[in-house]
């Protein structure tokens, strides 16, 4: 009994909703189903937070081709190419170090997190990720 009023803490429930589940007679029912409901609204929370890691992701190339190009600009007005790409090569690097300092990958096989390091995600076309592993 107390492991079940944990469990309906864990999941954000009010005690009302707690001894309305203490009380009936399918209180197992009603825990699998929150659980199936819990467990959709926390998928549905990553696809979210993915698809904003790849808007943030895709923002951050742009702003990347936006200073490229505005330092190619520059460097055409100062006579100084080796300025520009320098400066490209540098902005490039700081690029995939917040990349892959700020994102993670999970095994699609046995749902372990794992971090690539700065080296690997500067090295793979397809940012560490690979198709079935």
């Amino acid at each position: 009994m107390a492991l079940q009023k944990e469990l309906c803490n864990d999941l954000g429930l009010s005690l009302h909703e707690i001894k309305s589940i203490l009380e009936s007679g399918n209180q197992y029912k009603i825990i699998m189903e929150l659980l199936n409901n819990q467990r959709e609204k926390t998928d549905n929370k990553m696809q979210d937070l993915k698809e904003l890691s790849d808007k943030l992701t895709y923002l951050l190339l742009c702003f990347y081709m936006i200073i490229l190009l505005l330092t190619c600009i520059l460097g055409t007005l100062l006579d100084s190419m080796y300025l520009a790409i320098g400066i490209g090569v540098i902005l490039l690097f700081v690029l995939i170090y917040i990349h892959a300092t700020q994102n993670a990958y999970v095994c699609p096989k046995c749902h372990k997190k794992f971090v690539i390091t700065f080296l690997k995600d500067m090295l793979t076309l397809n940012n560490g990720k690979k198709e079935n592993i």
